[in-house]
């Protein structure tokens, strides 16, 4: 599992522990703190991408796989391919670097247009068009 994965799956697990918490008696109800940033990005999962973030059932891309995947072959599931244009929630596009997992569901590493690197899930992409060349102007 991925450092991404290992520290999202600790920040849902404490963002449910706060979520879930009873406010305490004779306290204002809304006394219950947890990070606004991790409700955001939980709310955007599959519940399927949920489920395997709090169960560690994500399995790691198999050497087989990488190397097709790299090859330009994607594994079955696979959306996405190595440099591939994509925009990261509708907001921050980027190019595909990395295939990080498969099963249950595909997840990538994105080194966006800023330079930052980013892990998702293939829910989370949506692919950009091919950029097209101008014809060369004719003499």
């Amino acid at each position: 599992m991925s450092r991404r994965n290992e520290r999202l799956r600790g920040a849902i697990g404490t963002f449910i522990r706060q979520y879930q918490r009873k406010a305490h008696p004779r306290h204002n109800p809304n006394d219950r703190h947890y990070d606004r940033q991790v409700e955001q990005q939980v709310s955007h999962l599959q519940p399927s991408e949920l489920s395997e973030l709090m169960s560690d059932q994500g399995d790691e891309i198999t050497l087989a796989e990488e190397q097709a995947w790299y090859a330009g072959h994607n594994p079955p599931g696979v959306r996405y391919g190595y440099r591939q244009r994509v925009v990261f929630d509708g907001q921050q596009a980027g190019e595909v670097i990395e295939l990080t997992q498969v099963r249950p569901v595909p997840g990538y590493r994105v080194e966006t247009d800023q330079g930052d690197h980013i892990e998702c899930f293939q829910s989370q992409l949506t692919a950009l068009p091919h950029p097209t060349r101008d014809p060369e102007p004719r003499a």
